[in-house]
């Protein structure tokens, strides 16, 4: 059976008004009714959010980071990679798909108020990421050194804490 123009028009709506890579559709109805301010984006200086569910979102993205940056060891050495630099591999498509995943954390970021100033650099260690990694096998070997989302994790946490909110140190931050 067909649907109608218009059931059909409400879901293509729907779905360019959807957050590409945002859980907010889920997290939005799971939230109790008594917080006021569930559809907005919160500010660093917004002490009326929920404090837990931000500590979570930066749990969140803190292990996204890890496990494209540094969730794995060489044996026998100390160097870590993750699935940037395994899917980086993969030519032509690699890169990019490991620069789509790591924006997610930069959307993060914006969702719980970031500058525009820490987000462009956010973006810079993404693109310088994405641009140098594509080149085959220095690219790979600077995957694995320059771990672009390690570092926007450790411009997040710094931010934070220059604003006085409560941040645990990054792990594998180390360049």
């Amino acid at each position: 059976m067909h649907a109608s123009p218009k059931s059909s028009t409400e879901n293509l709506a729907f779905l360019l008004s959807a957050p590409i890579f945002s859980a907010m559709a889920f997290s939005s109805q799971t939230r109790s009714s008594s917080q006021a301010s569930s559809s907005q984006a919160w500010r660093f200086d917004d002490r009326s959010a929920n404090p837990t569910s931000r500590q979570q979102r930066l749990a969140r993205i803190d292990k996204l980071a890890t496990l494209l940056d540094s969730a794995l060891v060489v044996p026998g050495t100390n160097i870590r990679f993750g699935l940037d630099a395994i899917v980086g591999l993969v030519p032509g498509i690699g890169d990019l798909v490991t620069s789509l995943v790591s924006l997610y954390i930069v959307h993060e970021a914006r969702q719980l108020g970031a500058p525009t100033h820490l987000l462009v650099r956010m973006v810079a260690n993404i693109a310088i990421d994405g641009i140098v990694g594509s080149a085959p096998v220095a690219g790979d070997i600077f995957d694995v050194m320059w771990r672009a989302n390690r570092r926007n994790m450790t411009l997040l946490y710094d931010h934070l804490r220059s604003k006085g909110e409560f941040a645990r140190p990054v792990s594998g931050t180390e360049f």
